[in-house]
């Protein structure tokens, strides 16, 4: 799918949501409370006791391993102390629990053990204080920072956290112009993400001059480290990493296949070949496309244009009526709406929609009821999947996949339609089983990020994350959602952003629910950033353009129908 469109779709519906001022932009200071709060350094040496205290030896790794065992004790002491030194060592031992999960021959009873074990992780504060402490160190850099965080890495447990570390160890890599010895030591270090972590950091924060030093990496046994360095080397402008990501396609771990389709989705543009690893399509016959593309395309690829934001196009309108026009068979329609606000085509439904997403000028995929279906201009169905509930949310992924979200649960199926992943929503509540579901409080929006992490926010306005296999890893309340409202789906910005249409406000919130820009608007229904930073919103009478300082800049108002979802091409 080209990304340099965005989709809106507008929906008639009751749902009204309301927009609160303008918030300064995340700095430093909301870091030093939160480290000050809970009696830590926030300058100097003391900086890098928290990650120090945070990176085992071997024998404390031995040590945890068997507190992770102790968890199927038949004795309770021995389960009730294995917890608690568990809980204590946070995220450093939240792979380890996983692993105890996902073990065929582990009890359920251990597993409950376990999974409560890492929600209380996810709801502590020790990722947030190492968060804001390597966020300190780049700005202070003592000494020793860059031995400190590199002997950390391995431990780092959450992507956030290690994104955060790796801005770091770019910011101290380099000292007056030379290479920090520490990092030149790791480059050869037997630890394949110490080795990943310092080629990257020496080419982010030298660029192309230091290409020598760690281009042997570019042929390194673990395909993590090929990936690190050559992400960093094209970011850099050099066009022989791009040879390299190609290769990595089938060799790239799972989890991070995206990121080398999308840098070379990038790099090509409009030339890019329309194809992604998925059920129907292995990485073999991608790296074949790719390796096409490039015999023909690499003499006049230009990658100094990666720093460019994406041209922007239009956008896609869908507008559903209401019950009468229905029964006239004037029901929902996808429009191409250019930035001249001409149109530039239709799609024609019979019914309201809930959600749905523009796939090509021949199909898009639209959600209405219990079903989601893949439909031409002529509203000829290719493709179904009908659920148990209300649907909320439909998304199609790259690979095929179709992500799915009804008020009750989270589904991934598959292109045959077979779901391949479920989290149904549960709760802890003293009531009968016939009872349960009636209190579950429903799901109103969801979205899926390109790692496989998912978001969902309740009608209470409860904010929570998963990892790609389901299992918590934040949560945080947004603000006050209005009375029966449909948010559809979420979109994720880049570093696991979200965008979310509240009660009186459109709020943008970074992973673990700071603001980080929000604008006070009369019932927004739905928002959409688009490619060069402004911000699309639907409102139920018509779509306005506002910049970073909410000033509207642009306005559409279409024939008919109530603006009521945005979406991205």
């Amino acid at each position: 799918m080209n990304t340099r469109c965005a989709v809106l779709l507008v929906l008639l519906g009751s749902a009204q949501v309301h927009a609160q001022g303008p918030a300064a932009p995340v700095d430093l200071s909301t870091d030093i409370r939160l480290l000050q709060q809970n009696r830590l350094p926030t300058e100097g040496p003391g900086l890098l006791l928290l990650f120090r205290e945070r990176t085992l030896s071997k024998d404390q790794v031995g040590d945890l391993q068997n507190q992770i065992k102790l968890l199927a004790s038949p004795i309770f002491a021995e389960r009730k102390k294995a917890e608690i030194t568990l809980l204590k060592a946070g995220p450093l031992a939240r792979k380890m629990l996983l692993e105890l999960i996902k073990n065929k021959d582990t009890t359920l009873e251990t597993i409950r053990r376990a999974e409560t074990l890492l929600t209380k992780i996810a709801e502590g504060q020790d990722t947030l204080m190492a968060i804001a402490t390597a966020r300190l160190i780049a700005k202070h850099q003592p000494e020793g920072s860059g031995q400190t965080l590199l002997e950390f890495v391995p431990f780092g447990g959450e992507s956030r956290l290690l994104e955060e570390v790796q801005l770091a160890l770019n910011a101290v890599a380099l000292k007056d112009g030379k290479i920090d010895p520490a990092f030149l030591t790791a480059l050869t270090d037997k630890l394949a993400a110490k080795r990943a972590a310092a080629g990257e950091a020496i080419i982010r924060a030298g660029g192309k001059e230091h290409k020598k030093t760690v281009e042997p990496l570019l042929e390194d046994e673990a395909p993590a480290v090929r990936l690190a360095v050559a992400l960093a080397l094209v970011d850099a402008q050099d066009k022989r990493a791009v040879k390299t990501l190609i290769d990595l396609l089938p060799e790239a771990p799972p989890e991070r296949v995206w990121q080398v389709e999308d840098m070379l989705h990038k790099i090509a543009a409009d030339k890019a070949p329309e194809i992604w690893v998925g059920a129907k399509t292995s990485a073999k016959m991608v790296r074949t496309a790719w390796t096409a593309w490039w015999q023909t395309n690499q003499q006049t690829v230009n990658l100094a244009k990666l720093s460019e934001p994406p041209k922007y196009r239009g956008f896609i309108l869908v507008t559903a009526s209401d019950a009468e026009a229905v029964k006239a068979r004037r029901g929902s329609k996808v429009i191409e709406v250019k930035p001249s606000k001409q149109v530039g085509w239709h799609f024609d439904y019979i019914r309201n929609l809930t959600d749905g997403q523009y796939l090509n000028k021949e199909r898009a995929l639209v959600a209405e009821g219990r079903k989601v279906t893949e439909r031409d201009m002529k509203t000829n169905i290719f493709w179904e999947k009908e659920c148990e509930d209300q649907i909320v949310a439909c998304q199609r992924l790259p690979g095929g996949d179709t992500f799915i979200a009804t008020r009750r649960e989270l589904l991934l199926v598959d292109p045959i339609g077979k779901a391949v992943f479920k989290h149904k929503e549960q709760k802890d509540l003293d009531a009968d089983d016939e009872d349960q579901a009636q209190q579950l409080v429903p799901i109103i929006g969801a979205g899926r990020a390109r790692d496989g992490q998912m978001v969902f926010i309740n009608q209470n306005g409860q904010c929570t994350w998963l990892d790609s296999e389901g299992f918590k890893l934040r949560s945080f309340t947004a603000s006050q959602i209005a009375e029966q409202q449909l948010i559809g789906t979420i979109e994720v910005l880049p570093g696991h952003r979200i965008l979310i249409p509240l009660a009186d406000r459109v709020a943008e919130f970074d992973r673990d629910g700071r603001i980080l820009w929000q604008v006070p608007f009369s019932s927004p229904v739905s928002a959409l950033r688009l490619p060069h930073g402004n911000t699309l919103i639907a409102n139920g009478q018509r779509v306005l353009e506002v910049d970073r300082n909410g000033r509207e800049v642009w306005s559409y108002q279409p024939e008919g129908g109530a603006p009521f979802r945005l979406r991205r091409r």
